[in-house]
């Protein structure tokens, strides 16, 4: 395997990311902090590109938001949830098309913020996450329809600052923080709806994580330890 690169730029504190995975070609981000305010932009880049890169803008998210939480599933990207100010706002684009302002189509259960998101080609989860404290609800849309968040289970812990990752039939919610930062990582069939099971541990306790992942490996990385 070859040594991780450097492929390009982007500056936002918070932000939530999604990828377009039949040929892997492209990989969005959206919201964040952009110096002292929540950012509504929406940035992609072409994962396949020859480095070095900057990421291109996309569009916009219906509203300003940091710390929201992103899946992909049959060519949507979806983000829910966000902070500043608290949202229980759902959102989805079209990953390949650019542009584009994303589609408000459903809420969650609350306004949520620090929440993790996985999803399949049929499903996406959040998971976590701040109402104002910290929760251990899972809910779950059905991507194609949107509406409002069904409860799908708890989480082992309640906690916010945690990540989602999946392999399109698996997720992972990893990490976050309940007063004290964890390294939990919890596991959940995607299209069963019930509580999570402890898969597993981080090699260090820590929240504000990023992860990625494929049909075989997640990758957790940086984080607040």
């Amino acid at each position: 395997m070859s040594p991780p690169q450097d492929i390009g730029d982007q500056a936002l504190l918070g932000q939530a990311g999604v990828s377009e995975d039949v040929e892997i070609t492209r990989g969005c981000w959206g919201g964040g902090y952009a110096v002292s305010s929540a950012s509504s932009v929406i940035d992609y880049v072409t994962i396949q590109s020859t480095p070095t890169i900057t990421a291109s803008p996309f569009g916009d998210l219906s509203r300003s938001s940091a710390f929201t939480a992103g899946c992909y599933g049959s060519g949507r990207g979806v983000f829910g949830g966000g902070g500043n100010p608290t949202t229980d706002t759902i959102d989805y684009i079209t990953v390949l098309t650019t542009a584009s302002v994303a589609t408000d189509y459903g809420d969650l259960q609350a306004g949520t913020y620090e929440l993790g998101a996985c999803g399949d080609a049929t499903r996406g989860i959040w998971a976590g996450g701040s109402t104002g404290s910290r929760t251990n609800l899972m809910e779950y849309i059905p991507i194609l329809t949107g509406g409002t968040a069904t409860t799908f289970g708890d989480l082992t812990e309640t906690r916010s600052g945690l990540v989602g990752v999946s392999d399109g039939t698996v997720g992972l919610f990893a990490g976050g923080n309940d007063s004290s930062k964890l390294n939990t990582i919890d596991y959940v069939t995607i299209q069963t709806e019930n509580d999570a099971d402890d898969w597993g541990d981080l090699t260090q306790a820590r929240t504000q994580l990023g992860a990625c992942s494929n049909t075989s490996r997640a990758v957790f990385a940086g984080g607040e330890a």
